[in-house]
């Protein structure tokens, strides 16, 4: 075997045994079992950049909160809900209330831009 055959097949040996964990991946990617639930105490969604832009988190006092948040940090959206009620808060560029809905014991209540509805 010449040289060259020889550098030929160590060259396809490497090229092969570099493609395997990729090819594996793949497949294990893809048959990969999803679980039916997923269970924590808090969830976040970050961006490519690793910034938090979503949270799902259950606060100190027993309040389950859901805020979205712009990608300059400000949160825009905020829903939560606890034993009294629920509410909603969808907030402007100055993170002012534009929306504010509550739902609680005395039957609740709606603002737009500050003003009772």
């Amino acid at each position: 075997m010449t040289l060259e055959t020889r550098l030929v097949v160590i060259a396809a040996f490497v090229a092969g045994a570099a493609t395997v964990p990729l090819v594996s991946g793949l497949v294990n990617a893809a048959t990969e079992e999803v679980p039916d639930v997923l269970r924590a105490h808090s969830i976040e969604l970050v961006d490519a950049a690793g910034q938090q832009r979503a949270r799902l988190n259950i606060e100190d006092d027993g309040t389950v909160v859901f805020r979205l948040i712009a990608e300059n940090g400000d949160i825009r959206v905020k829903l939560g809900a606890d034993d009294g009620g629920s509410g909603l808060v969808l907030l402007d560029g100055a993170t002012q209330p534009g929306v504010h809905a509550l739902a609680d014991e005395s039957g609740g209540s709606f603002m737009l831009n500050g003003i009772a509805q």
